[in-house]
């Protein structure tokens, strides 16, 4: 196995684990703003939710507006990084079976 092998197949592992972290985030803020626009994300005395750029605002009876801040990316980003995770995953197989082949075809 070469070193340039060796180098591909980490940087697509990386890549993979990074596009899934990513993508988990992402998961995570579209969980909460959904949980926020259906039930108000449990808080009681909820009388309605808006979405905003800063994040889902709560409308309460008795507290009045609370901001659920989302920081993770939008959606099409979360997209994005589940195709890359996705794909360099496909990569690193194909890369490690070429490889493995090789190998027999050498021995």
């Amino acid at each position: 196995m070469s070193r340039a092998q060796t180098l591909a197949a980490a940087l697509l592992a990386v890549l993979m684990l990074a596009g899934v972290a990513f993508a988990g985030w992402g998961l995570h803020d579209l969980a909460r703003a959904r949980g926020c626009l259906e039930n108000g994300a449990g808080v009681s005395g909820w009388t309605g939710t808006t979405m905003t750029d800063a994040g889902c605002l709560i409308e309460t009876e008795p507290q009045g507006t609370i901001l659920l801040a989302l920081y993770g990316p939008d959606f099409g980003t979360t997209l994005l990084a589940m195709a890359v995770a996705v794909g360099s995953a496909v990569l690193l197989v194909v890369q490690l079976a070429q490889r493995r082949r090789d190998r027999k075809i050498a021995a």
